[in-house]
């Protein structure tokens, strides 16, 4: 049986989540190398009267944030792509569906929505694959 859809929101997921990894490591390098970073929290930190932390904190916590993200993207990628050669080589698509469907709701949450659109695709592929798996047991 055909599973031309189940790739292909699989891989529309797969390159966004590589997106989503490659620029997140392009903005936590680029708050970790920026002076003009620096300066626009350093501004935040004057025009809020903030006391309790300082600019460097500012920055480390914005580039620590932007690595968790893109891990947690490259995770989901790599996910994805498991998943994809499951569809493929496999007659019972349900280990790959329930993967997708569960990828979908962690990664939403892990990345803190930044990642919906990617989790969408895995959540529609993943409802797909589980659909098909039921017509093949029921057609068996």
């Amino acid at each position: 049986m055909k599973s031309n859809g189940e790739v292909l929101f699989s891989v529309i997921g797969v390159v966004l989540f590589s997106v989503l990894f490659a620029g997140s490591l392009v903005l936590s390098n680029g708050v970790q190398n920026s002076s003009g970073a620096e300066e626009l929290a350093q501004q935040f930190i004057s025009d809020e009267n903030v006391t309790e932390v300082t600019a460097g904190q500012i920055l480390t916590f914005l580039e620590n944030g932007f690595l968790y993200v893109g891990i947690v993207s490259l995770i989901c990628a790599v996910i994805g792509v498991i998943s994809i050669v499951l569809i493929k080589k496999s007659d019972n698509p349900g280990a790959a569906g329930k993967l997708l469907i569960s990828t979908a709701i962690l990664s939403t949450i892990l990345t803190l929505f930044v990642g919906v659109l990617a989790c969408c695709a895995y959540l529609i592929a993943g409802i797909k694959a589980n659909g098909r798996n039921k017509s093949l047991k029921a057609s068996a």
